[in-house]
């Protein structure tokens, strides 16, 4: 009995090895199909964001779906630029009122430095705020309502 369920479960097993392909797949499951051409995902082809695109070779053209996550993404960089340049505008307008209100946060130039973070405790320990020494919107709301 055991040499017919081991027969049976090498029956199941030997055409998914032979089916197998030995390259690396994405996190959606996706691979590079180098024999068929284009791009094959396993889970039939359930992938979020996807694009058509043309095989790279000059064979039959063939379209498929590609994950976003594989695209190059320079809005990626954009964003990261915008998001830095709004921090260090936050940082910059918190030195300023900090200045303003006799807390010594340097000169104010967007960068969060040692200084910078010492008076934002301090400002934090005068009003009974949550001492984190961060720049947050929220500091800043209560900053610019101290200023006036």
């Amino acid at each position: 009995m055991e040499i017919k369920n081991a027969l049976l479960l090498c029956l199941f097993l030997i055409p998914s090895l032979v089916l197998a392909h030995g390259g690396r797949t994405d996190k959606y499951g996706c691979h590079n199909d180098r024999k068929n051409g284009g791009y094959y995902c396993h889970n039939s082809g359930t992938i979020p964001q996807t694009q058509n695109f043309r095989a790279s070779d000059n064979s039959a053209a063939t379209n498929s779906t590609r994950p976003q996550s594989l695209k190059t993404q320079p809005a990626n960089s954009q964003m990261r630029e915008t998001n830095l340049a709004a921090y260090k505008k936050l940082v910059l307008e918190t030195q300023s009122a900090l200045n303003k209100l006799g807390y010594n946060a340097g000169n104010p130039d967007g960068v969060l430095g040692k200084q910078s973070i010492k008076a934002i405790q301090h400002f934090q320990v005068d009003n009974e705020m949550v001492v984190d020494g961060k720049v947050s919107h929220l500091l800043l709301e209560v900053l610019l309502g101290k200023v006036g």
